[in-house]
């Protein structure tokens, strides 16, 4: 369910009363597997406010801070000219708005001494830190909120395609959300895998449909900063790390197999849906084809 407003979001944290996976519940060892999970619905339709921006020219050299004047950083660098075997700095600058509410108690600010992204958000907000137009990448972020109630995360594979014959945009995002029912208070979160598509309707107005396919159940985060890796390889997503710990059930082959290898590539950057959250410590690392293990 996509979240695009207070009520959406209230939508979302009822509908997910019951946790997403069997194999999530396998994994949490101490809740019984045989229990008859809820699946995720089928796609859902929404029409975001007026207010948001979908912006197709997105470069944005001009903000950057003088002592970081002249450097060159991965979000100047075309693909042939990132080194391979080098973890990369990100939020060097202000990130690039794809998708943006618009509204006036909606912001973004980066630190790139501290290499910080603070980010409030009334509604869905896509902030690029840079294009992986590569089969294999792996990104990392530490993410953390005041208060946790989730709605943040990360998306990628951000590109256009086409939509009944229509130009639309495409991405993949890993996003965190807070859940209710039985489990709440031993795993209150999860953290689900969605495919979200961009297009504007007859009347410029635009719509979104958001497929989640799978998600993980996440134990109570306290006040602790939490850091969330994706690894793409090969054209699939290979990895999803939670603070260090591994979720199968993000990567599976039964999951995989509803994406292309261009799913992959594209924008990518932090997720942010009705949420207060600070971005930290965000990199990217493009190996020299080695498999990722």
């Amino acid at each position: 369910l996509l979240v695009t407003s207070a009520a959406g979001y209230a939508a979302w944290s009822r509908f997910g009363a019951s946790p997403a996976t069997n194999t999530a519940q396998q994994r949490a060892g101490s809740i019984d597997a045989s229990v008859d999970t809820a699946r995720f619905p089928a796609a859902v339709v929404t029409t975001l406010p007026p207010e948001t921006r979908l912006v197709m020219n997105h470069a944005r050299r001009d903000v950057i801070p003088a002592a970081l004047a002249g450097k060159r950083f991965f979000e100047d660098l075309a693909p042939n000219e990132v080194e391979r075997n080098t973890w990369y700095d990100l939020l060097n600058r202000e990130p690039d708005e794809l998708v943006w509410p618009g509204t006036a108690l909606s912001s973004h600010r980066v630190d790139p001494g501290e290499r910080r992204l603070r980010v409030s958000s009334e509604d869905t907000a896509l902030l690029a830190l840079g294009t992986a137009d590569f089969d294999d990448y792996t990104f990392q972020v530490d993410i953390h909120q005041n208060l946790w109630r989730g709605g943040v995360g990360v998306f990628f594979g951000y590109h256009q395609a086409e939509r009944e014959g229509k130009p639309c945009w495409r991405y993949q995002s890993i996003s965190l959300a807070r859940i209710a029912g039985p489990y709440s208070k031993q795993f209150p979160f999860q953290l689900t895998r969605a495919d979200t598509v961009l297009w504007l309707n007859d009347a410029g107005r635009l719509q979104s449909t958001r497929t989640t396919h799978c998600g993980a159940l996440i134990r109570p985060l306290g006040f602790q900063t939490q850091q969330l890796e994706i690894a793409v390889n090969g054209g699939r997503l290979a990895r999803v790390r939670w603070s260090g710990q591994e979720l199968p059930e993000l990567v599976s082959t039964e999951v995989n197999q509803h994406f292309e290898p261009n799913a992959y590539r594209g924008k990518f950057g932090t997720y942010n849906g009705l949420s207060d959250s600070t971005f930290m410590n965000a990199r990217i690392y493009v190996p020299a084809g080695q498999q990722i293990k």
